[in-house]
């Protein structure tokens, strides 16, 4: 792959670096607190069974998330709201994002109900290995049901996040995890200790984690003039060409969440414990991933969707060599930088309790 000198396109090259730059910030940080997160819950619980119930009933709403939220619907959100925008007026790209809202709420809703109301076979897909120790099922069952109402917050942050990107804001997005990390701790301290199944604690943290990110949204939503009040999308022609782009959107997302269905499956049949062990090494292996090459893509998607709005093609290809370069020249040494230092990055974290 050839790469751009950032003096072929000085303007959107400089404003991309800089917009993944105040990603990249907010992301490292949040990774941190993510890892202060981790052992926190590993001090107070151990590596046991509860904390392997824990991990799984969270992946739950997780996987979801990933499919109906910050994966398919905000790639197919922001492309048709930046054309509704460039090509008709920015008044109606407001309300397309209002009616967006509205469905994103109902549709999250209903999937919460089913999945609160399913919750024992949802937990069986994910951890089959499970149903052999009925206390640790049960336990995640519940966790669950008390975790599913996350999808519903998380997913106004993502549709949040959908329109601020394409008004070329990025620290709110980006710092809305850093409120579920200091929820599920503040929980695991201040709300754990009262009950008497702790791990429910965080279970609630989660939640007044995920009401915080939404919170934390708000102001700028209003900068941008955008309302947090959904619409009626019913019988909306841009609301249907919505639901027309999310099926690619969806089928794109929806392998790599299979691939975790599957692994967080084999991993509920290994002895107490390995969920947990499999789930943080996951977590530190997706390190660059998720710091780095998040950060550049983030930047990087409004500008393509705003080409595609001019079809300016030439922009496009331009736009997709620079974000793909850079995130290959940033990529491939903090993979190895990371494989290099695993062992002692691991005993650090993990092997002092």
């Amino acid at each position: 792959m050839t790469f751009i000198p950032l003096k072929n396109n000085p303007e959107e090259s400089g404003r991309i670096l800089k917009n993944a730059r105040t990603v990249t910030i907010f992301t490292l940080f949040s990774r941190i607190l993510g890892a202060a997160r981790d052992l926190v819950i590993a001090h107070v619980f151990g590596a046991g069974w509860v904390t392997d119930a824990f991990v799984q009933a969270f992946t739950i709403p997780n996987v979801l998330r990933r499919l109906t939220a910050e994966g398919s619907m905000t790639l197919a959100f922001l492309p048709l709201y930046t054309e509704i925008r460039e090509r008709k007026d920015p008044e109606a790209a407001k309300k397309f994002a209002a009616k967006t809202l509205g469905l994103v709420l109902s549709a999250t809703t209903i999937l919460t109900g089913l999945g609160i109301l399913f919750s024992p076979q949802l937990v069986y897909l994910f951890a089959a290995g499970f149903a052999s120790s009925p206390e640790k099922y049960d336990l995640t069952v519940l966790l669950t049901r008390v975790m599913f109402p996350y999808l519903i917050f998380v997913s106004l942050v993502a549709w949040a996040m959908g329109v601020l990107n394409a008004e070329g804001r990025f620290a709110a997005p980006a710092a809305a995890p850093i409120l579920l990390n200091i929820g599920i701790i503040g929980a695991a301290f201040g709300i754990s200790p009262l009950l008497e199944e702790p791990m429910i604690g965080i279970g609630i943290g989660v939640l007044l984690g995920g009401i915080a990110q939404i919170l934390i949204q708000i102001p700028s939503l209003r900068k941008v003039g955008q309302s947090f009040k959904p619409q009626n999308f019913l019988n909306d022609e841009n609301i249907q060409r919505l639901l027309k782009l999310l099926g690619p959107s969806l089928l794109g997302v929806a392998v790599y969440q299979i691939n975790i269905i599957v692994l967080r499956n084999l991993a509920s049949f290994m002895p107490t414990g390995q969920v947990t062990h499999y789930y943080n090494a996951s977590r530190l292996s997706e390190l660059t991933l998720g710091v780095f090459a998040f950060a550049i893509t983030s930047a990087g998607f409004p500008e393509l969707s705003q080409h595609t709005a001019a079809k300016n093609w030439e922009k496009i290809r331009n736009t997709l060599r620079f974000t793909m370069s850079t995130t290959l020249l940033v990529i491939f040494p903090a993979s190895v930088g990371l494989a290099v230092v695993a062992e002692p990055i691991v005993s650090m974290l993990y092997l002092h309790g």
